[in-house]
């Protein structure tokens, strides 16, 4: 071929009316792309607001407004979305292009788009579904741990359906669109033209979500504006901001004044300071004469159990019978939270009392090794110190975790002959059958002893053994899971009173957070109620009715035993000193909280800052005026946490 006939298919034709344009250039393709895209996003919105409007508090009639400002965020993140699509078209030669091989790569890639997007909408719908948001921070969490997420996701959802319904329809697109392929891949483009189309989509694609915030049409009604964002602009937002710097984000005050009133916040009666630095957050707690003092202590952390379903704290449908047995003989807290919608939260709460700085749980951050927790005060008390799990720890770094902060660490690669297991680990039987295993030989060594347990069976997909009453053995949902755990539960501790080490155990049973993301308001607070028992030998039976935290169980458990320490915990002795002002801290996705009675400061991105009050029967928080006093208490709580532990303070 001369230069010239090459010259001559490489031009665009002179053609003068828009679709001879459209057939002299690869844009079909492109176009309808982006159509089918756009009309996924707001066909999800549909069935969002119609499946879950009512639960979340998002009328019908908000549909349109809805839509419209979806559709503008849709097209902000829409060029990144059909790039890949865009290059090999505008990027590839019309000879290469319209090759066998060149064809195989375009409808490969538009395959792939299309199957994407499609199975991308089941993927937000389950999301929204469990956790009332588009992909969050939770999902980036998934995504780091692919096995035991991968798996659950396939034994809890119909994957096999959605894949099969994905891939059909992913085909008769592709029917759909045989004339657009044709007509794209033989469209003789000249290569300037080409290129110019391509640095100004590359462009767009990056330029529109650098400049355009997620929430810039946000209205602050924030399950209404989950349902208005697009799911891959907040999934790639929450990927950015992992592990953001606190301190670039959120909202700051100058360091002296904010030790200063955090200082005033954590001082009790009869409890001195450890230091005179205003960073130090030490103080000394005394010995006390104590009916408890040498007893063994075993903390249950129960996963995903919410009052919702505890009877103890308000739950229905009696799931829970032994640990409403249990808790008859025992202290119940009634109103009692979480810091958190996820495990790793409660087990950081618990563990080292400490308010949840955002975005991730400090059992995942670099620096948490050797901090100030519950367990080095127990060790310097005499005890051995352990964390026991039914699943593999190297989930969410627990093992690391509790290993360098003391704990021995015995996990699911320790249990053998298990009755029953799934992807997240053994049954709870089996790990409580290894449990009283593992404390007969604690007992036989004469040291008293402090255990974490971490169960796992409430949790998808739901699956148990066989014959337990009352609890399918697949697909009985989250009240089998409840029923489970309780049954659970009660055998546990019906073969613990037959061991010596039982009459000389005190025992905590808690939820690590609730079943599944729920309410309304910035902080859907009612997803944060779970039940704290504290029962066994020598505690008399009782009940704490003011506000307290899972921050404030090991500060409150050190008081009951009379054990002397010195730590910079934020939780207090609540039995000591009840408090109806105690501040609760929460987190959720990127914001955090602080409720003191039934006002809720939060604090979230860009420096942000706003207080609610929070209605807990009716579930609703109305906007007040701003409370400077308030949101600088819940300023320093935060900034301090963020400062003691990212300076390794926190000893």
């Amino acid at each position: 071929m001369s230069v010239n006939e090459h010259f001559e298919n490489e031009r665009e034709p002179r053609m003068g009316s828009t679709g001879a344009v459209a057939k002299a250039f690869p844009l079909r393709i492109p176009l309808a792309l982006g159509a089918i895209s756009l009309a996924m996003d707001a066909l999800l919105r549909v069935v969002l607001v119609f499946a879950f409007g009512s639960r979340v508090d998002v009328p019908t009639l908000e549909l349109g407004s809805i839509l419209v400002r979806g559709l503008l965020n849709d097209l902000v993140v829409l060029p990144a979305m059909l790039l890949p699509v865009a290059t090999a078209l505008f990027i590839l030669p019309p000879r290469v292009r319209a090759s066998l091989p060149g064809r195989f790569v375009v409808v490969l890639l538009v395959a792939a788009s299309v199957f994407g997007r499609l199975y991308l909408s089941f993927i937000e719908y389950y999301f929204f579904d469990e956790f009332s948001s588009r992909l969050n921070l939770v999902a980036v969490d998934y995504l780091m741990s692919p096995t035991e997420v991968m798996v659950n996701i396939w034994e809890s959802y119909p994957v096999g359906r959605v894949l099969a319904l994905t891939g059909v329809a992913t085909a008769v697109a592709l029917f759909v669109l045989r004339g657009a392929l044709t007509t794209d891949l033989e469209a003789p483009a000249s290569g300037a033209r080409r290129f110019s189309f391509l640095a100004i989509h590359v462009t767009l694609a990056v330029a529109l979500p650098a400049l355009v915030p997620l929430d810039i049409l946000a209205m602050h009604e924030p399950r209404a504006d989950q349902m208005s964002y697009n799911g891959v602009a907040s999934f790639v937002e929450a990927l950015r901001t992992n592990d953001l710097s606190y301190s670039d984000y959120y909202r700051m005050l100058p360091e002296r004044r904010a030790f200063a009133i955090v200082r005033n916040d954590l001082l009790e009666p009869g409890v001195q300071w450890s230091g005179r630095a205003a960073s130090d957050l030490r103080r000394d707690h005394a010995a006390s004469r104590s009916s408890l003092a040498g007893r063994n202590v075993v903390v249950i952390l129960e996963e995903s159990l919410g009052c919702e379903h505890a009877g103890v704290c308000g739950g229905k449908g009696g799931l829970t019978p032994n640990l409403d047995r249990i808790a008859a003989n025992g202290i119940v807290w009634t109103s009692a939270w979480a810091t958190g919608t996820r495990t790793v939260r409660g087990l950081e709460a618990v563990i080292t009392s400490l308010p949840p700085i955002p975005s991730r749980s400090i059992v995942k951050r670099p620096g948490s090794e050797n901090i100030a927790n519950w367990g080095q005060v127990m060790q310097l008390a005499g005890y051995h110190t352990s964390f026991l799990y039914g699943g593999y720890g190297t989930f969410d770094n627990m093992n690391h975790f509790f290993a360098s902060n003391g704990f021995a660490v015995s996990d699911r690669a320790e249990i053998e002959n298990a009755k029953f297991s799934n992807i997240w680990g053994v049954s709870d039987e089996d790990l409580f059958a290894h449990a009283v295993d593992y404390f007969d030989a604690r007992a036989a060594e004469r040291r008293p002893f402090f255990s974490l347990i971490l169960t796992t069976s409430n949790h998808k997909p739901f699956t148990f053994r066989e014959g337990v009453p009352g609890v399918p053995a697949e697909g009985g949902g989250r009240k089998a899971g409840v029923r489970y755990a309780d049954f659970a539960l009660g055998e546990f501790m019906r073969e613990a009173s037959h061991h010596s080490w039982y009459g000389n155990t005190v025992f905590v049973v808690l939820g690590d957070h609730g079943s599944r993301v729920y309410g309304h308001g910035e902080i859907p607070l009612p997803s944060y109620r779970i039940p704290v028992v504290i029962f066994g030998s020598g505690v008399e039976p009782g009940v704490l009715s003011v506000p307290s935290s899972q921050i404030d169980v090991a500060p409150t458990m050190l008081g009951l035993l009379g054990i002397p320490y010195s730590a910079p915990f934020y939780g207090r002795d609540v039995l000591a000193h009840p408090d109806p002002d105690r501040p609760i801290f929460v987190s959720h996705n990127h914001d955090v909280g602080m409720l003191v009675g039934d006002r809720l400061a939060v604090l979230g991105l860009q420096r942000s800052s706003a207080v609610f009050r929070y209605d807990r029967r009716a579930d609703s928080q109305f906007l007040l005026a701003p409370d400077s006093a308030l949101i600088d208490r819940a300023t320093a709580a935060y900034e301090s946490a963020f400062l003691v532990f990212s300076r390794r303070q926190y000893r």
